[in-house]
């Protein structure tokens, strides 16, 4: 009986020593919990506000590309406006350097007749060259305005006229230039 009562003294000692244990553990362990949880939280939120900083930046790149291919486009529409009025002038018997004096002008197709083209010299004005929208055709002047402005700039060079087709608007701009020569000869 000596030994039961040893043995159950024993392990009532040893009990009490893992309950002692225990507690100190829960109790470090809810505070060990707080901050797992709070740390989690934390790298959490970094993630997310990583993200969502990735996420704008891309919204505005698009936003960026889609103004410069709209520039360039207005650019390249600047240029061919300018080889069309090239070749209808020699169509009219007219000198094909006849609207292409050095200076600034804004160039554009009549929205009712696409085939007129119209060159005209800079009045000096902030909105003569600003590019509206009218039935889905870019012209100046009237309409719904884009945004964009666009310019065409020629001077002399031997056996030519450089064309300089420039379309900017808030955040950039796109230059092409040409030259365009006599090609019958």
């Amino acid at each position: 009986m000596k030994f039961f009562f040893k043995k159950s003294l024993a392990s009532k000692i040893s009990a009490s020593r893992t309950t002692v244990c225990s507690r100190n553990l829960r109790k470090k362990s809810r505070g060990t919990a707080l901050l797992e949880t709070i740390a989690a939280i934390v790298i959490l939120s970094i993630a997310l506000l990583a993200g969502t900083k990735l996420i704008v930046g891309m919204m505005q790149q698009t936003a960026l590309l889609q103004s410069r291919f709209v520039a360039t486009y207005l650019s390249q529409e600047c240029l061919e406006l300018a080889r069309n009025h090239r070749d209808s002038s020699w169509k009219r018997f007219l000198d094909w350097k006849t609207d292409f004096s050095d200076g600034n002008y804004r160039i554009s197709a009549d929205a009712g007749t696409p085939t007129k083209i119209k060159i005209e010299p800079d009045d000096g004005s902030v909105e003569f060259f600003r590019v509206f929208r009218k039935n889905s055709n870019f012209v100046h002047g009237y309409g719904d305005f884009t945004g964009f402005s666009r310019k065409m700039t020629t001077s002399g060079v031997a056996n030519g006229v450089k064309i300089v087709c420039e379309t900017s608007w808030g955040r950039g701009k796109v230059q092409i230039s040409e030259i365009l020569t006599d090609w019958r000869k």
